[in-house]
């Protein structure tokens, strides 16, 4: 063990732990409180996942005007909280391992708001983040932050379809799919 310990605040951004682990060359920087008591670690692994596929205004903006250019329609950015109870899922299964992994950020605050498509008024299409609320669903977090595109009127699209002919209507539709059936793991246990 180390007696000359660099160690992070709870109220550091993950942003600047990011560039204490990669400038320190460490793995793991505990979190210490104003006492001196242990309150959490972060390693180099939650400060990938926090950055990765992360939604952003830009990924947002490209969607926007995707959606524009294909279906000749006018939409809005709009950053808004929605409710969980609203939304309808787009994608019918979330894998448990990642759960945990979006349970922990949603407890620490590094999870990024979800991407959200308001049909016209008539709908709450979940473009990203399923996982995301089916980990703040499972923690009983009923509202969520999110960047909506916000379509003048309501348009057909592709995920609708994919929603409706997959019986989604809300995030109790969704599957939450255990580790072990990874399409992943299942092809390395046939190759094996």
């Amino acid at each position: 063990m180390s007696d000359d310990l660099i160690v992070a605040h709870p109220e550091m951004k993950v942003t600047d732990a990011a560039r204490v682990i990669l400038r320190s060359g460490i793995q793991k920087l505990p979190v210490v409180d104003d006492a001196g008591n242990l309150v959490g670690i972060i390693s180099n692994s939650d400060v990938i996942r926090s950055q990765i596929e992360r939604a952003t205004p830009e990924k947002v903006g490209k969607l926007k005007r995707t959606l524009e250019t294909i279906h000749g329609i006018e939409a809005a950015e709009e950053r808004r909280t929605v409710r969980l109870s609203e939304l309808v899922p787009t994608q019918g299964k979330v894998y448990a391992d990642e759960l945990e992994g979006r349970q922990y950020e949603l407890e620490h605050g590094l999870a990024e708001p979800l991407v959200v498509i308001d049909n016209g008024g008539v709908e709450l299409l979940l473009a990203d983040g399923h996982h995301r609320v089916m980990a703040a669903e499972r923690t009983g977090i009923e509202e969520m932050d999110a960047y909506v595109i916000a379509l003048e009127r309501r348009v057909d699209l592709g995920m609708a379809r994919t929603a409706d002919k997959e019986g989604l209507e809300s995030i109790a539709d969704i599957d939450v799919v255990d580790y072990a059936h990874h399409p992943l793991v299942e092809t390395v246990e046939r190759l094996q």
